[in-house]
């Protein structure tokens, strides 16, 4: 990133969450609940990072550790990145791939 005067500086992260997401059991699978695009940035705290842009992270909780199963980055802001259809299926394509698991606490992490 350039400045004035020609001096570069790196861009500085800073990680928020993880923030669980609300996912429903359907007649087969597990899934994110389909009002999670509308309300998730109004009910987290994560709201005031909406309009950001930076990277996030998918990932499923196990009892041990945090799975990672998409990383994303984003120009244009969070709410307009995180929950795309395209991203979305990538989701609940992890939650299936993972039904053995019992835990379905789901994250994102915001830098």
């Amino acid at each position: 990133m350039a400045l004035r005067g020609g001096e570069r500086r790196l861009a500085e992260f800073r990680a928020h969450g993880p923030f669980a997401i609300a996912t429903v059991k359907n007649s087969h699978r597990r899934e994110i609940d389909r009002q999670v695009p509308r309300t998730f940035w109004n009910e987290k705290q994560c709201g005031v990072l909406a309009q950001r842009s930076g990277c996030y992270v998918f990932a499923i909780r196990t009892p041990k550790r945090y799975v990672p199963y998409y990383v994303g980055q984003t120009g244009v802001g969070f709410t307009r990145e995180c929950f795309t259809r395209r991203n979305l299926r990538l989701y609940n394509r992890a939650l299936s791939d993972e039904g053995r698991l019992n835990r379905w606490n789901l994250t994102i992490r915001c830098a």
